[in-house]
């Protein structure tokens, strides 16, 4: 068997991945540095009222992740979950904007650069909506 049949013959061997850890320095290491957040989020938060109701939605995400063992072996937290405890400080500060950003880009689907209307609408849906619930 010559070269080419053997490297066809075997697949290719992947490289390792990393280890979740570093990958999720590595993200908190990126989302540290941005400044802009979606100006339909940010025109949101100017609302009365909704900051704060913005901000209890994040947090029960928070401390929803922080309940739940944090071993990644375990499969009970992915490294979004660990981005978003890292970006504010383990559940606790919650006006950074790359912890605004990122929330609003992996947990609520609102793309930085998105439709203004469809982040108004998962605004209302996911925030407004679940805080009414939450209060109800």
């Amino acid at each position: 068997m010559d070269k080419d049949q053997a490297s066809s013959t075997y697949p290719k061997l992947r490289p390792r991945p990393k280890n979740p850890d570093d990958v999720v320095a590595d993200r908190v290491h990126e989302l540290r540095s941005s400044t802009y957040l979606n100006p339909t989020v940010e025109k949101f938060l100017r609302e009365p009222g909704h900051k704060e109701i913005f901000y209890e939605v994040f947090a029960r995400q928070a401390n929803m992740i922080k309940s739940r063992c944090q071993d990644f072996e375990d499969g009970y937290v992915s490294i979004f979950d660990k981005v978003l405890l890292e970006l504010t400080d383990n559940g606790n500060v919650f006006d950074s904007v790359p912890a605004q950003e990122y929330f609003c880009e992996e947990y609520l689907g609102i793309s930085k650069n998105g439709v203004p209307i469809v982040a108004e609408r998962i605004l209302s849906q996911n925030v407004l909506f679940k805080a009414f619930i939450a209060q109800g």
